[in-house]
């Protein structure tokens, strides 16, 4: 399960919740986590642990997924590692 220490990392590397905030019009569960940008409500993050490992993905306006990083967990802390880039 995704901790909350661990979700407070990665939003802080990709610019923090004034940035980002959890998306009210989808159930969050506890290995999927959806936010949105606040300025534009079609761009998403989605974070969800898989595997050992917090998968990070990034949608367009049309839920494309345009951005893919991959968290690795060791020890209640995440590493960085990125995976791919459009």
């Amino acid at each position: 399960m995704i901790t909350k220490k661990q979700v407070k990392g990665i939003v802080k590397h990709y610019g923090t919740f004034r940035k980002w905030e959890f998306n009210p019009n989808v159930k969050q569960l506890s290995a999927i986590i959806h936010l949105r940008e606040k300025l534009n409500n079609h761009l998403w993050m989605v974070i969800e642990e898989k595997n050992n490992a917090i998968g990070v993905h990034f949608t367009d306006e049309n839920g494309i997924i345009v951005k893919r990083d991959k968290w690795f967990i060791a020890d209640d802390k995440v590493a960085y590692r990125k995976i791919s880039k459009n």
